[in-house]
């Protein structure tokens, strides 16, 4: 009885100790933040007609860093390219770029949910640059489009 619980107890602090690292964990905790935060963002476009295509997700970035995802956009769609960070993200901002390099459009909210809404007068390759002004953390990105 008495090996019974001494291996209950430490399958109790093992599970515990295990949970508390799950839960403290600042890579799951924040990229599903962010995530969510995303989510709550995609939703209220979807309300307005829109469909979402393309996903970047889980991104961690630092002060100063950035992503970069290389897309195709269509002429005659509206496009919302939005961006999502955890609480420890100040100031997240989407930059679009064209295939030449030539910017677009850009966020210029200081905010951890950056958004850009274009509707490109050509259809070709546009490259989103995800930079991280101030803070750090997990941030995702949704292309969506009407």
């Amino acid at each position: 009885m008495k090996g019974l619980t001494y291996t209950f107890k430490i399958a109790i602090i093992f599970c515990l100790s295990w949970c508390l690292i799950v839960i403290s964990s600042p890579t799951i905790a924040s990229d599903a933040e962010s995530l969510n935060r995303l989510q709550i963002m995609v939703f209220a476009v979807q309300l307005k007609g829109c469909d979402c295509r393309d996903y970047a997700s889980g991104k961690y970035l630092s002060e100063g860093d950035y992503f970069t995802i290389r897309t195709t956009l269509s002429r005659g769609n509206q496009y919302v390219i939005m961006g999502a960070g955890d609480s420890t993200v100040r100031d997240l901002d989407i930059i679009l770029y064209d295939e030449n390099g030539n910017e677009i459009d850009r966020d210029t909210q200081t905010d951890a949910t950056p958004m850009v809404a274009v509707s490109p007068r050509w259809t070709g390759t546009f490259y989103i640059k995800v930079k991280m002004y101030r803070g750090f953390g997990y941030s995702n990105v949704a292309i969506c489009y009407q």
